[in-house]
């Protein structure tokens, strides 16, 4: 009988009052035993493997949740000033975890990346490493949007790389020493995104990147990179990746940054407020996906990032969905050089919709022209242009990026992972790219993808998939990714898994 049963008992008068106080002294002083989890060798991954296991039908345990409940417990305003933090990040469009943030303090305070590391760290020197912390990140969002000009969620890639960033900045009190500095480490932080460097076993990479920092600051890390990597040429094939969640969809971003891009109707330089803190800002297929979809096309083929451009909202209306052997002839005569700003090849050849393949190759070219040429201004340096200014660097403003692609293009997506968000699990990444975990080589761009499982750093990556090539698949199954074919199949293995646990 349920206690609430016996209340219901005790008002109507079917139990008295003397028995079911008889009642509740005998479940006060029934005996539960409980498992005491002890000893030095139970470091922070044994205590969430048990903790898992036990609690296998309720909410997974990351190893940042034990980490910083173990800091809260001597210091019980460390999660609010944490998400203090996220909250003004936020604001400015910038869309971070606690666990994130907790595996920077680790780097910036231990120099490891281990959350077992924090167990050795005093109240006091966290007190005193957070809020450095924070300041660092803050330093590097506004040096990176100012020179790099990725302003905002979408295009900030390479998150896992910024404890080491923030590690570099405490060895220099707080600030890039000069301009040299601070470009080779962008061209490391680029090159490490684009190639993957922090994508499979994070800890391990971030250890060996950090390692190489305290032992021989930047060029020891960009030699580390250069190792593992082999060569850090950009190469046209790079580009062949489609959809915003490709590694190289930022860089092409950062091109249009950096080199002032023009706007086809406006002849203005897309930079400084104007990407990304503008509403009027959009992407522009160059050739429209109206016209390559009639013709045959994909969905891969249309949204590649070769056909990716940034217009304003005005110039991207008034484009539509002309033929691109119409309308890039109009701006190519009324403004001259705004293609070629925009690397969009000049010969009229290559804009009929049957040379579609051609004109994506020719581009794949300009833009790995641009981008090694560049990567060869970082690397050199020191950079014209000036540093940001350390005492205005407070992220106020909160940019508008351009529209993600949208679940609703899967049937069934957007209400599973609503249904999946309400019971507390993580949120996927839309239209994102997949690397091999070891070489952080592309194998596809997902339709949604949970990184970290579908718990946070719980569980095998989580891979929504609907047409994989045989090749796709097996590089997939060999990377250990969980894969899913439909949201049917997903929701149906999720129900399994709700089974399972109500069962255990």
């Amino acid at each position: 009988m349920k206690i609430s049963q016996i209340l219901d008992k005790v008002e109507s008068g079917d139990i008295a009052l003397p028995e079911f106080q008889r009642g509740y002294v005998q479940i006060r002083d029934r005996d539960v035993h409980i498992d005491e989890v002890t000893g030095s060798d139970k470091t922070i991954d044994v205590v969430v493997e048990i903790f898992n296991r036990v609690n296998s039908g309720g909410t997974k345990l990351s190893k940042g949740d034990l980490a910083l409940a173990a800091i809260c417990a001597s210091w019980p305003d460390a999660r609010g000033v944490m998400n203090d933090a996220l909250g003004t990040w936020a604001k400015a469009g910038f869309d971070f975890k606690l666990d994130w943030l907790l595996r920077n303090a680790n780097g910036v305070i231990t120099g490891e990346a281990e959350f077992a590391k924090l167990a050795e760290v005093s109240v006091t020197d966290f007190k005193e490493g957070l809020p450095e912390t924070i300041e660092h990140i803050s330093y590097l969002l506004n040096s990176l949007g100012s020179r790099l000009g990725l302003d905002h969620n979408r295009v900030l890639n390479g998150r896992g790389a910024f404890p080491v960033m923030s590690r570099l900045l405490r060895h220099h009190g707080g600030s890039f020493p000069d301009a040299m500095t601070r470009d080779r480490l962008f061209y490391w932080y680029v090159h490490s995104f684009l190639w993957g460097r922090h994508t499979g076993a994070t800890e391990t990479a971030l250890n060996q990147d950090l390692q190489a920092l305290d032992e021989g600051d930047v060029d020891a890390l960009i030699a580390v990179l250069r190792r593992s990597r082999g060569h850090l040429d950009i190469r046209p094939d790079d580009f062949l990746a489609s959809g915003m969640g490709s590694r190289f969809y930022p860089l092409l971003y950062l091109l249009t940054r950096v080199h002032g891009a023009q706007d086809f109707v406006s002849g203005v330089p897309l930079r400084d407020n104007m990407l990304g803190r503008l509403s009027s800002l959009q992407i522009h297929h160059i050739f429209p996906k109206a016209r390559l979809y009639e013709h045959g096309y994909g969905r891969g083929e249309v949204n590649a990032v070769a056909n990716f451009c940034f217009l304003t909202q005005g110039s991207n209306l008034k484009v539509g969905s002309k033929p691109p052997a119409v309308y890039l002839e109009e701006i190519e005569e009324r403004m001259p050089g705004a293609l070629a700003s925009q690397w969009i090849p000049t010969d009229r050849e290559l804009w009929r919709l049957d040379s579609y393949p051609d004109f994506l190759a020719a581009r794949r070219q300009l833009l790995a022209d641009a981008a090694n040429s560049f990567f060869e201004v970082l690397h050199d340096g020191p950079s014209p242009v000036a540093l940001a200014d350390r005492a205005a660097a407070v992220l106020t403003s909160a940019p508008r990026p351009e529209p993600a692609e949208s679940p609703d293009d899967v049937p069934g997506l957007a209400a599973l992972v609503s249904e999946l968000e309400g019971a507390g699990f993580a949120l996927p990444e839309y239209e994102a790219e997949v690397c091999e975990p070891t070489t952080g080589e592309a194998i596809t761009v997902a339709a949604a993808y949970w990184p970290q499982g579908l718990q946070t750093e719980v569980g095998a990556p989580v891979v929504l998939l609907q047409h994989p090539t045989g090749a796709e698949q097996a590089a997939l199954e060999a990377g250990d990714f969980r894969v899913f074919h439909s949201p049917e199949a997903l929701h149906r293995y999720v129900d399994h898994l709700r089974a399972e646990y109500a069962a255990s």
